[in-house]
Formats: C-alpha cells, sequence, structure tokens
C-alpha cells in the first residue's frame, strides 16, 4: 500500500530529530560559523552541547529540549564537532549510542506518520504499509531491514519475522527501535567526517572541550585497563565464543543482553572478580556502573537470590546467534568444558595430571 504522508514537521521537530535531511539542512540555512561560538549566543549552544555529550558519557540519557530550539538545533552539530575533534572512537561510539536512545525516547511517543517520516527523510529506507490479518503495519524492506536490525537474534532474527513481498512488518515501536540503530551509525558517520582539530578551534571553545575530556577521562582510563589487562586465567584456553564476545567488549561493541550475559557468567566461573568485569564492561558505550556492578553481582550469586548462575551451552549460544563456529567445537557441548579441556590438554602436556576425560 502507497504511503501518503501528511505530517508537520516544525523547529520543535528539527530540534528533537537533529540528525534529519530536515534538520542539517536548516542548521545551513542558519548558516552559523566555528568562529561565532566565541560569542554569548554560541557559549549557550557550546553549553548545550557538552550538556549532550555528558549525558551520552554518563548513561543519564534525557528527552528535554532547550527553550530556544535555534540552540538545541545548533547544539548537535556541535557537539558532533566536540566529539569529532577528541578523535576517540570510543568516546564517539558513546555519543552516537546516547544520541540513538535519544532519539527513541521521541519517536517512541510519536504517531505513526511521524515516526515513518523520520525514517525515509534520514535513511531514505524503503516503507510501505502491508496489511497482516487485516491490519496495517509499517513495513520496511528486508534489505534496509538486516542493515539496521539491533541484533541478529531472537525476535529480530530474519527467520522470525514476517516476510511480504519482500517487506518485513513492524509494530510502531519495532521501527523506531531499528531507527535508532540507523541514528547511531549516522552520528558515528558524521563524527568521522569532522576534520578539525582540538588545536584548530577558537580559544573560546577550548574550556568546553575540557570538560568534556575531563568527564570522559575516567571512563577512558577504564576502557585502557580492560584493553590491557587480564584474569581468570590464560584467555588462550577460552572457546571462541568467548574471544569473540570478549574481544567485542574490549573494543566497545554494544553487546546484546543475552552476550553479556552469556560472557558474564563464563567468566565468573573461570575465576574472574565483580570488579573486573565491571571494568571490562566500562568500556561499552550504555555502560552505567551501579547498574552493572548490580548484574554482574547478582550473576555471581551475590544478589537476589544467592544463587551463581552457569553460562549458556553450546547449543543455546548457537541460538542466539553468539557461536560463531559454522558446527561448533568438536566434540563440546558447553563452553566451560571447552575450557576445562584446554587446561587439562596443556597440564598433560607438561606431565603435571593423567590422561582423563572431561
Amino acid at each position: 500500500m502507497p504511503l501518503k504522508l501528511n505530517v508537520s514537521f516544525g523547529k520543535e521537530e528539527l530540534a528533537k530529530y537533529p540528525f534529519t535531511k530536515d534538520a542539517l539542512n536548516y542548521v545551513k540555512e542558519l548558516g552559523f560559523s566555528l568562529e561565532e561560538l566565541t560569542s554569548s549566543y554560541g557559549k549557550n549552544i557550546l553549553e548545550r552541547a557538552v550538556d549532550r555529550i555528558i549525558h551520552s558519557i554518563t548513561g543519564t540519557y534525557d528527552s528535554r529540549l532547550a527553550k530556544d530550539l535555534d540552540v538545541e538545533v545548533l547544539s548537535f552539530p556541535t557537539a558532533v564537532l566536540l566529539v569529532g575533534s577528541i578523535q576517540d572512537k570510543y568516546l564517539a561510539r558513546a555519543f552516537s549510542v546516547g544520541e540513538g536512545k535519544r532519539a527513541f525516547m521521541f519517536l517512541r511517543a510519536e504517531e505513526l506518520g511521524k515516526v515513518i517520516y523520520v525514517a525515509m527523510n534520514t535513511f531514505s529506507w524503503d516503507i510501505r504499509m502491508v496489511e497482516v490479518l487485516g491490519r496495517c503495519y509499517p513495513s520496511i524492506k528486508f534489505t534496509d531491514y538486516v542493515s539496521n536490525v539491533p541484533t541478529y537474534r531472537g525476535k529480530w532474527k530474519l527467520v522470525n519475522r514476517i516476510l511480504i513481498g519482500g517487506y518485513v512488518p513492524l509494530t510502531r515501536e519495532e521501527l523506531a527501535r531499528i531507527i535508532e540503530e540507523g541514528v547511531k551509525r549516522k552520528v558515528m558517520e558524521l563524527v568521522e567526517e569532522v576534520k578539525v582539530k582540538v588545536p584548530e578551534l577558537p580559544e573560546g571553545v577550548k574550556p568546553f572541550l575540557d570538560e568534556v575530556k575531563k568527564t570522559w577521562a575516567p571512563r577512558r582510563e577504564r576502557i585502557m585497563e580492560v584493553l590491557h589487562g587480564t584474569e581468570g586465567g590464560s584467555e588462550e584456553f577460552y572457546p571462541p565464543c568467548m574471544k569473540a564476545l570478549l574481544e567485542d567488549a574490549r573494543e566497545g561493541k554494544n553487546l546484546s543482553h543475552i552476550a553479556r550475559f552469556a560472557l558474564t557468567t563464563f567468566l565468573l566461573n573461570i575465576g574472574w572478580k565483580v570488579e573486573g568485569i565491571v571494568r571490562l564492561f566500562s568500556s561499552l558505550p550504555d555502560f552505567n556502573e551501579s547498574v552493572t556492578r548490580y548484574q554482574v553481582e547478582h550473576l555471581a550469586g551475590l544478589r537476589g537470590s544467592r544463587t551463581k548462575y552457569t553460562t549458556l551451552k553450546c547449543s543455546n549460544m548457537r541460538t542466539y546467534g553468539l557461536c560463531p563456529m559454522k558446527e561448533g567445537c568438536i566434540g563440546v557441548n558447553h563452553p566451560l568444558q571447552y575450557y576445562v579441556r584446554r587446561m587439562r590438554e596443556q597440564r598433560r602436556e607438561k606431565g603435571k595430571v593423567p590422561n582423563k576425560p572431561v
């Protein structure tokens, strides 16, 4: 069914969705220059830009708008400029996740037509209305779907979706969630396009940049500790699935909930401490220390039911798309079994234990 959108997209929408083509074109029309950021009005923009970056760093996402909507609109490209000039990919990821989540907070409260408009205006996705059991749903071309799906697991796996004429029907909230992923990628692209480096910024901008760096510094320090530290035995004994998840965590990639569960429970069972796992996850873009610590302690049996959880079996790892091996690891049905076998194999080579099967 062809789409007929009758959507009002005024300045408030430009402020909510500053990554859209409409908003980016509006910024060009305003013609606000880098030098003007040192003016009194420019300082208002800088303050709001720093504010939205800090919310992304701390994971305290909000949906408020500045009273002056032009300040709100201009704060987005200004924040992109500040983050891009620092040239830290982990900060860029944290910022992009924050902007994506903020967009989702707005979108989930919008009427369907506006959600569709944001998707089509920003990403040029192929969307149409498709009837399913007498009800029409916004449906996205499967190629756009698989390129922007939040995860390839669970309900988001294409095999678990209805496919009609090459289109995947979605609820309004599901479409908003996919837009969130698109926004993350869009913001990362904008940050990577920034060519201005810190020394090239006007002197009046640098105090605001220093505030961002000061807030980011503890998080960056934790990330560096994660990248260069290890515990819980040699990683050469880890199964391929856990090596892949550990590498993704250290790279600051946004792991799914089930991936975090699998990795956390594996690490706890081979001797990692709660503090080490919290440091590991501090590199993730949506890191919240108090929430992460509570969840890790719960899985470690230190909270709630006091039950220490074990990690997923290999069959479950494959179901959730967490196994990188096409046919799994031969003769192994649990990640911990793989780890113990590799440990024993090394010890046998050194003549420390008899040759016994696991």
